[in-house]
């Protein structure tokens, strides 16, 4: 079979928009690759944009799948991404899609997107009442990205109202290592007395003085100045031996609790507990082993008797006063159910943004509210707002593009978009908007030509998307 020919005969079937014989050319192309060992990323994707053409969404997202996967095997990344969007943007119900999305970007090394679309994927399973799982996920964001102390914070405390201590007082003692490696004095005040509340002897070492807060530690932390995948390696191993640490700390004293008592726990509580232990061991990458960053304890003194300090609320110290808070000090009832989702997509609008990105949306959203109410003029001072906040904020200076053709102004909308084509976007897939309103802004104004070459960039990314086939048929007319 010439690979080469039938795909120069889907391709020439395709701009005449037979969309079905095109369809059947590039599965014939894509089954022969398979049987080749030579899959075609690029051409699955294809296929999948055909099959949403001939209204078979479910097909269509098989082959994206595959792409994917295909994508990743090839260490492309970012193409991936771009993939998983064509999923969230066809079948956006689709939960697992945000939670591969998560661990690409956890992959990659990147927390703010990372933990976004794991807590959207976490946010999506607990509406429909699967806690466990939301849970889970969090459990596999922190796994992945150690670093991310809020996160893990939250999770505590969710741990703790679940009855959890013993799993609640990993996560704290991982991130009380890490705020110490870090000097973060600040965390370390906060989850110190919870450790101690929740295990009166716990050995957590000495503080670091006052006056060395935030100097330079003799080793980097892991993953400084290294690249992502790097940088797991390096928090693999050490974390991994805390962990392994305080597993043996914990077993030794539930054993020397029970002599004391003169009781035994029962067989299957044993296996239950080598269960959690053996499963929490597992969760952690197995990466190659780093030693033992200077700063850190592994035998320091005991710490000594003192009354436990009343409950702080880690995870909701890092949520709004908004969040159902009693009184002043007091943690929030238990959450089950919706009230844990409520709980969570909180947290998630609190943590899953840059600052900037954050101010930017709100700018971004007003905009909207106010083109669709017609009041053009305000919603283009709105979303120029957006762009000063963040500057990489491609949806607005969409928007921008959208207002000045609403008031028949496309030179304006042209002037307005052109610097969103000069920024670092990781696929190309993000600029289809753009693209496409910059083919608009150029149709109305008479320069067919150049209309015409913007809609051939997104009809090679989505021959989907929006009417771009309708007004390329025109054109072409």
């Amino acid at each position: 079979m010439d690979i080469e020919h039938l795909t120069e005969q889907a391709r020439r079937l395709e701009e005449a928009e037979n969309w079905r014989e095109a369809l059947g050319l590039y599965v014939e192309v894509v089954e022969e690759r398979a049987r080749r060992g030579t899959p075609d990323a690029a051409l699955l994707s294809r296929v999948g944009d055909l099959l949403v053409r001939t209204d078979d969404v479910e097909a269509a997202v098989k082959r994206w799948e595959q792409a994917i996967e295909t994508h990743l095997l090839e260490g492309q990344s970012d193409s991936a991404l771009a993939v998983c969007r064509k999923i969230v943007r066809y079948s956006p119900e689709r939960e697992e899609i945000y939670l591969r999305m998560g661990q690409i970007r956890a992959r990659q090394g990147l927390l703010i997107y990372a933990r976004k679309h794991f807590l959207t994927y976490a946010e999506m399973v607990g509406v429909r009442g699967d806690q466990a799982e939301a849970l889970r996920a969090m459990e596999e964001l922190v796994s992945w990205v150690p670093s991310d102390l809020e996160t893990r914070l939250f999770l505590a405390e969710r741990m703790v109202e679940e009855g959890r201590r013993e799993k609640a007082l990993v996560y704290l003692r991982e991130g009380y290592w890490r705020a110490l490696w870090e000097r973060n004095r600040e965390t370390l005040d906060q989850i110190r007395p919870r450790i101690l509340e929740l295990d009166p002897g716990a050995d957590l070492g000495l503080l670091p003085p006052e006056e060395d807060e935030g100097a330079a530690m003799v080793q980097a932390p892991p993953g400084a100045k290294v690249g992502a995948e790097e940088a797991r390696k390096a928090e693999g191993g050490v974390w991994a031996r805390i962990l392994d640490k305080e597993l043996t700390r914990r077993k030794a004293s539930e054993e020397e609790a029970r002599a004391r008592a003169g009781a035994a726990v029962t067989g299957e509580e044993e296996a239950r507990q080598d269960e959690e232990a053996v499963r929490l061991e597992a969760s952690r990458p197995k990466e190659e082993e780093t030693s033992r960053p200077a700063g850190i304890p592994t035998d320091g003194p005991p710490t000594p008797d003192a009354p436990p300090p009343p409950h702080v609320d880690l995870g909701a110290l890092i949520l709004d006063e908004s969040m159902g808070r009693t009184s002043a000090g007091a943690p929030p009832a238990a959450a089950p159910g919706s009230d844990f989702t409520q709980l969570l997509s909180r947290f998630k609008d609190k943590t899953a943004h840059r600052p900037d990105e954050m101010e930017a949306r709100g700018h971004y959203d007003l905009g909207v509210a106010n083109r669709e109410m017609g009041l053009l003029d305000d919603a283009i001072v709105l979303f120029e707002k957006a762009v000063q906040a963040d500057s990489d904020h491609l949806p607005a200076f969409e928007m921008l593009g959208r207002c000045h053709l609403d008031k028949g102004e496309p030179v304006a909308a042209l002037e307005k978009m052109s610097p969103s084509l000069e920024l670092p976007v990781q696929v190309e897939d993000d600029l289809l908007g753009i693209y496409y309103f910059m083919g608009r802004a150029c149709e109305e104004l008479g320069r067919i030509d150049e209309a015409r070459e913007w809609y051939e960039r997104v009809f090679t990314l989505d021959i989907n998307f929006l009417d771009v086939t309708t007004r390329m048929r025109a054109l072409r007319s």
